[in-house]
């Protein structure tokens, strides 16, 4: 085992730091009965979860046979199609893309050429998946929704560039044998479906708003693609396994990248105004089905019912305080705040006479506060000039050779006590604090 560095000087990243000046900075999160509430799901967490409970119960038709079951009640309707949106997580998406970008760029993966190719595959599964979500988002939005004028317009300025130069790079990466036509076997869901293979994706079709080209149907624009290879760079005179070198190439190529980046921010965007539409299609949309208008009616009911068990955390806690442990409430008290005053260079002294007012800003209802002096008070341009500290040292020994006692009874000076060594040094503390009378420094334990 190395010998450790100085104990006083070690850092540690989840040391709790207060200054003891804000009242909710001591408060723990966790303490706040609000902190879990019962029931954190809102109504579009909870049309998720019917739309997913309907694929499991039957659906009986008029001859009282079972025929499917309820998931096409509850499939299409505009608000279920925004609730999926704004649930999404996008952090899981971004992280489940980093990782296969991260593998692709891990030197330590040389020689795995089949999960190199692999995690390529899987980014084109992801973005080609959710290209289609967002496709299938926007073609179901009426037009009375302002968001399917803005997913049209994102796709066409922004995405389908972007889609077109990764179909050609998918095309050429198949033609390298860099790319297979799979889908990851993760858990992950892109707006309510886990990723498929790519040319599932492509097959499965997509609307005119994603053609760049003057071709008018979406097969014959995708066999018109052309292969790009040149994002997957030249192996010739590289050292390194030929497999890593091209798939590494394509995972940090600016172009490669910046297709996901684009996919990337508008999926933000997507989620973020989700939840306004979604509020849209509860209060100035008419069109539901009668049905669904039942169910989102239901839903609207339900959170009253939410709100009211979220209060049982609150009201248990109010219980206990108040009625088994019999506690009383302090009486308010005015707050306090000590002031420092700094005269102007031309003033001698002034004199702050008692119930003089200092503003302190605005309170929580927009009102100007004020704190009153509670003494009188004349200042004047005394300045402390230096802090010096003078420490007598007790029976401590100093150090583990001959001389360790030699330091007992001694007196130490410091000239400068606010800082690092006590002589001047720079202050390098995070705080910016210092020892009040001495810097002591251990050592495995000794002095």
């Amino acid at each position: 085992m190395s010998k450790s560095t100085d104990c006083n000087k070690n850092s540690d990243p989840l040391k709790l730091i207060r200054d003891g000046a804000n009242q909710e900075q001591r408060l723990s999160p966790a303490l706040d009965p609000s902190y879990v509430p019962v029931n954190e799901h809102d109504g579009a967490n909870e049309m998720v979860f019917v739309r997913a409970l309907s694929e499991f119960v039957k659906y009986f038709d008029n001859t009282n046979t079972a025929n499917g079951n309820w998931a096409p009640f509850f499939s299409n309707d505009p608000s279920l199609r925004l609730a999926v949106a704004y649930i999404q997580n996008i952090e899981d998406y971004k992280t489940q893309i980093k990782s296969y970008f991260d593998f692709l760029n891990n030197l330590d993966n040389e020689t795995n050429e089949p999960e190199l190719i692999n995690n390529l595959s899987y980014i084109f599964s992801c973005l080609s998946t959710l290209a289609k979500q967002l496709d299938d988002l926007k073609e179901g939005l009426p037009a009375e929704i302002a968001m399917k004028a803005t997913l049209k317009n994102l796709v066409q300025t922004q995405l389908a560039p972007a889609f077109q130069r990764l179909i050609s790079y998918q095309k050429a990466g198949i033609a390298l044998s860099l790319v297979k036509d799979i889908s990851p076997s993760v858990s992950l869901k892109i707006l309510g479906i886990l990723p498929d293979t790519f040319d599932k994706v492509l097959t499965s079709g997509f609307s005119k708003d994603w053609i760049t080209s003057n071709a008018t149907d979406w097969n014959v624009y995708v066999a018109s693609i052309t292969p790009e290879s040149s994002v997957y760079g030249d192996p010739t005179g590289n050292p390194l396994n030929p497999t890593f070198v091209r798939t590494n190439h394509i995972a940090t190529h600016n172009l490669f990248t910046s297709v996901s980046d684009q996919f990337l921010k508008v999926f933000a965007r997507v989620i973020g105004e989700a939840k306004l539409a979604l509020e849209f299609t509860f209060t100035n949309w008419d069109k539901h089905s009668p049905h669904f208008a039942l169910f989102l009616s239901f839903l609207r009911l339900m959170e009253y019912a939410k709100n009211e068990a979220n209060t049982i955390t609150e009201r248990h806690l109010d219980f206990y305080y108040r009625e088994v442990l019999q506690l009383k409430e302090k009486p308010a008290l005015p707050a306090k705040a000590h002031l420092i005053v700094e005269l102007a260079k031309q003033a001698a002294s002034y004199q702050i006479k008692t119930g003089e007012l200092f503003k302190a800003g605005k309170d929580d209802k927009g009102i100007e506060a004020f704190f009153a002096n509670n003494r009188d008070l004349i200042a004047n341009q005394a300045k402390i000039t230096s802090l010096k500290t003078l420490y007598h040292h007790g029976n401590e020994a100093v150090g583990s050779d001959a001389n360790a006692k030699k330091q007992s009874g001694r007196l130490f000076a410091s000239p400068f006590a606010n800082s690092s060594d006590g002589l001047g040094a720079k202050l390098t503390s995070a705080d910016l604090s210092w020892q009040p009378f001495y810097n002591k420094t251990y050592q495995e334990g000794v002095l």
